[in-house]
């Protein structure tokens, strides 16, 4: 497999990584840095959607890479803030735009990005994005789970990461996205991080904090019930309740 994904790199020129610091992402910037030197960067967007713990944890693993790491921050337009169910679409539109912009200034033409097999079911108006911005993604014939195992045997220290999507993911659709409720989104993550929770996503329903944990924690989380009671109303929830399904993508689709 990676040889397979090693060749169809060799093939892209100057190339420039969509980068978050995930798995995925991060498996990619990885081989082409192995394949293309200097002649690859890693771009992350800050968009205000990415927590700061994910930021510091791209630079870690890029500077672990090798390769040369930019943080670059970008404004979306109304379509993304608007938060139709074609959020992702104006959003990754946006995004490529401006890594386009930010790479060509330096020579680098080729954009790819890491978007696998598994990201292809459901609803992924993300995807219209990078067909039409003629993104490469050479991970699109694996898995998660192959990603994962490539990962693991390049000695990625991040391969076993659990997936994490946008803080603006947590909003409901039709709920117009601000920057506060971002922050406010975050923030209550971070406490449920900084209380051991691996799984982590907090739903934002207005005065409503809606927490998903992965199913083997939720026990967890009433023997904390006090800590998290009290450390999310601090950050200007009223209410908090722990969702006993557990996490699942989409849900606030439901």
């Amino acid at each position: 497999m990676l040889k397979d994904i090693e060749r169809e790199i060799k093939k892209f020129g100057r190339v420039i990584v969509a980068y978050s610091g995930g798995v995925d992402s991060s498996l990619l910037a990885k081989l082409c840095f192995d394949v293309l030197g200097n002649d690859s960067i890693a771009v992350t967007v800050n968009d205000g959607s990415m927590p700061e713990r994910e930021l510091e944890q791209a630079k870690e693993i890029a500077n672990w890479i090798g390769i040369k790491h930019y943080i670059i921050n970008h404004e979306h337009d109304e379509n993304y803030f608007k938060n139709s169910k074609d959020r992702c679409y104006y959003c990754k539109l946006s995004i490529f735009k401006r890594l386009y912009e930010f790479g060509r200034e330096l020579g680098y033409t080729t954009l790819v990005d890491g978007t696998n097999r598994d990201e292809l079911k459901g609803h992924r108006p993300g995807y219209k994005a990078i067909i039409e911005m003629g993104v490469k993604t050479p991970l699109i014939r694996y898995t998660k789970e192959e990603i994962r195992e490539m990962a693991k045997s390049l000695g990625l220290p991040n391969w076993n990461k659990p997936s994490m999507a946008c803080l603006s993911s947590r909003i409901p659709f039709g709920d117009e996205i601000t920057h506060e409720k971002l922050k406010k989104i975050e923030k209550a993550e971070d406490i449920l991080y900084s209380l051991g929770f691996r799984v982590v996503r907090v739903r934002y329903h207005g005065k409503i904090a809606r927490i998903e944990l992965s199913p083997d924690e939720i026990s967890k989380a009433f023997e904390l019930r006090d800590k998290i009671i009290s450390g999310i109303k601090r950050v200007g929830f009223s209410y908090v309740c722990i969702d006993l399904e557990g996490y699942r993508t989409g849900s606030l689709a439901l």
